[in-house]
């Protein structure tokens, strides 16, 4: 199931009236059904957070290492239905506790890519809420930050260990899914890309032989600006993503210049 946007309000008379009226339906009533099975995966779906965390690491050298990420999570189980209907929350994780999670495995475990970090907090929930949850949706995005390059003691230029300046609008961000079974993590996936990438040419770019009409009032056009923003995403392979064999830095580090370069 996929989060949606809107909002529902159901009271627990209305939800038991449904739950009695479900009883009662067949396999004829195909539709009714769907509709009564997507609510209950909407009850089933609770503890949706957004965090924004910034993780800096401390070399011995003295050079730091920087991180900021905005993190959402999203949990899911088979049998939060009861905290609608019953008042139950037993079966509930509080967003504060998933809030404090995000920061506490943040600081405790040293990760260099968004996807690890989102796999480590998907694991995290699936292992530690085993008769909870059995799914976890986490999406990380990353706001990018390089060192200032700056004269060093000997007049020659060098990158800072310790200022940074903000890139973008470009945002890299990763779509991380942890499926479990009593504890056991049983599926992963994971979507990755980047957003906004602005591209500009200033020449070499032209607008000509596109059809014209009566309300058409602009001139062709065989050298002038381009500029676009680009997005791009791909999928990794989930057996490898489950052996560890995936370098995900590697991946994106290329992706920045070929999209960019597709242009020139």
């Amino acid at each position: 199931m996929k989060h949606s946007s809107f909002r529902i309000r159901i009271s627990n008379t209305s939800l038991q009236w449904l739950f009695n009226w479900t009883s009662t339906l067949t396999a004829k009533d195909g539709k009714a059904l769907a509709v009564v099975a997507k609510i209950l995966d909407i009850l089933n779906t609770r503890s949706y957070i957004s965090v924004r965390l910034v993780k800096v690491t401390r070399r011995k050298c003295g050079t730091h290492e920087i991180m900021q990420l905005n993190v959402q999570i999203l949990l899911e189980g088979n049998d939060m239905d009861s905290a609608f209907t019953e008042g139950d929350n037993s079966k509930v994780v509080p967003t504060d506790t998933c809030k404090n999670t995000v920061y506490c495995v943040a600081n405790q475990h040293e990760f260099s890519s968004i996807e690890e970090f989102g796999l480590i907090l998907g694991k995290h929930f699936v292992t530690t809420y085993p008769s909870i949850v059995n799914k976890v949706n986490i999406v990380i995005k990353k706001d990018t930050w390089e060192r200032v390059v700056v004269p060093d003691s000997r007049g020659k230029n060098a990158p800072h260990k310790h200022t940074f300046k903000r890139i973008g609008p470009q945002m890299p961000f990763t779509e991380v899914s942890v499926g479990g079974n009593r504890g056991t993590v049983t599926t992963v996936s994971v979507k990755s890309g980047f957003k906004s990438l602005d591209i500009m040419k200033t020449t070499q770019s032209g607008f000509v032989g596109f059809p014209r009409c009566r309300f058409t009032s602009l001139p062709e056009a065989t050298d002038r600006l381009l500029g676009t923003s680009a997005d791009c995403e791909w999928v990794y392979n989930s057996q490898q993503v489950l052996r560890g064999s995936v370098n995900f830095n590697k991946v994106l580090a290329p992706m920045f210049p070929r999209i960019a370069y597709s242009f020139g």
